[in-house]
């Protein structure tokens, strides 16, 4: 697990925290996340990121672990759960596939929110979408 958050001022606390719960910590470009993304994922020497964001704050603790599996075992490049809740899905994607998105990806609302790129298959991005389990399907944003 790692933070990467931004070098604004304000996310000082959030590295304190951090830094108070022996939280690796990673700061980098406010608007640029997909480098931030990259960064941290060389910094780190990841193979696989499991992306869960700030705004989803009711994460399905077993989400990681299902959707790793699938991503090793479909040789896939990205893995998201369809049917998740608002504010519980996390997604999982290589590493390899982050950087190469790092280096081709150039509209500003991929390079803000990360995946787009890969969903859309950009990067020759081999993506799968599962079924989230029966019970804990509910309300998504769409």
């Amino acid at each position: 697990m790692v933070l990467a958050t931004t070098t604004h001022v304000e996310d000082d606390r959030l590295m304190a925290a951090a830094a108070l719960y022996g939280v690796p910590a990673f700061r980098g470009p406010s608007e640029d996340v997909l480098q931030r993304f990259a960064l941290v994922a060389r910094a780190e020497g990841a193979r696989y990121i499991v992306r869960a964001t700030a705004d989803n704050p009711a994460v399905d603790i077993d989400a990681p672990r299902r959707l790793l599996a699938i991503l090793r075992a479909t040789g896939a490049d990205y893995v998201a759960e369809d049917g998740m809740p608002y504010g519980a899905a996390v997604e999982a994607f290589t590493v390899a596939s982050l950087l190469r998105a790092d280096s081709e990806a150039v509209d500003a609302y991929d390079r803000e929110h990360v995946t787009p790129f890969l969903r859309r298959g950009g990067a020759g991005c081999r993506t799968v979408t599962v079924p989230a389990p029966d019970k804990l399907r509910g309300p998504t944003c769409g």
